[in-house]
């Protein structure tokens, strides 16, 4: 169990779902803000066997379209299969995670913000809960997704937070063979970046982010080492002691072995 934040000091949401014997289902919920939030931490927990937990940030405040981005005529304030959230809403960024419930020192979410920064929610704006599950199991399954949106005092801020999350899609492994799916994205404005973590699935073997120069067709170099790591399964955050200046015009070039 996941107890809520303390009244006024943030808020939690969670989306349910049951699954029958061996099935897979990806669901997504819009909710509305109540009130101003500035977001300083996150803590989230979804149920064993879950494949991912997240909340979305989106561009909506005080409706949304009656119509997805596919042109389906649903209640995104109900839940709904949502097998790619993109194609159904306008996403901004990603403001919460989830670990697993079995997951010794459980509590996933991002690392918490310096004390003076956050990540502001307004008043009507709407946040997509989204909560992928597989279960491989003879028997019926209970899950849900829970996450907590910690908040601090606006008086408290002075700097904005946001979130980069870049996605490579593009993967091909040959039968018994390895490979390496890569891409490089461009800074598009200066910001420090205080934390990095990457995300993979079950056959990945090794995971490398680095900063370089510029494009890297156009011979952009290497300036530092963002991420590496191992795990495809609830990789490690990196924190920077002291949050790293990136500069536009710099590009990120990230790559995964599998």
């Amino acid at each position: 169990d996941l107890p809520a934040p303390a009244s006024g000091s943030g808020v939690q949401y969670q989306i349910p779902q049951t699954l029958g014997p061996g099935q897979e289902r990806e669901v997504c919920q819009l909710v509305k803000i109540e009130q101003d939030l500035d977001v300083n931490s996150s803590v989230g927990l979804m149920s064993d066997p879950s494949h991912h937990a997240l909340l979305y940030s989106t561009p909506y405040n005080g409706s949304i379209p009656a119509t997805t981005l596919d042109g389906q005529t649903l209640d995104g304030t109900l839940v709904h299969t949502c097998s790619t959230p993109s194609a159904l809403w306008n996403l901004t960024g990603v403001v919460a995670g989830a670990n697993h419930v079995s997951t010794p020192n459980n509590g996933g979410g991002l690392p918490p913000l310096p004390s003076n920064v956050a990540y502001k929610l307004k008043a009507g704006d709407y946040v997509l809960l989204n909560f992928h599950l597989l279960n491989p199991t003879n028997q019926a399954l209970n899950a849900c997704y829970k996450v907590n949106l910690n908040g601090i005092p606006d008086s408290q801020v002075t700097e904005e937070a946001g979130y980069i999350f870049w996605y490579n899609p593009y993967i091909t492994v040959p039968a018994s063979l390895t490979s390496t799916a890569r891409m490089a994205c461009p800074v598009t404005s200066n910001v420090s970046l205080g934390a990095a973590v990457s995300h993979a699935h079950v056959r990945l073997t090794n995971y490398v982010a680095n900063l370089l120069t510029a494009d890297p067709e156009a011979g952009g170099t290497m300036v530092q080492q963002l991420y590496t790591g191992t795990a495809w399964d609830l990789p490690p955050f990196k924190v920077f002691s002291t949050p790293l200046s990136l500069t536009k015009g710099q590009w990120i070039d990230y790559h995964c072995d599998y």
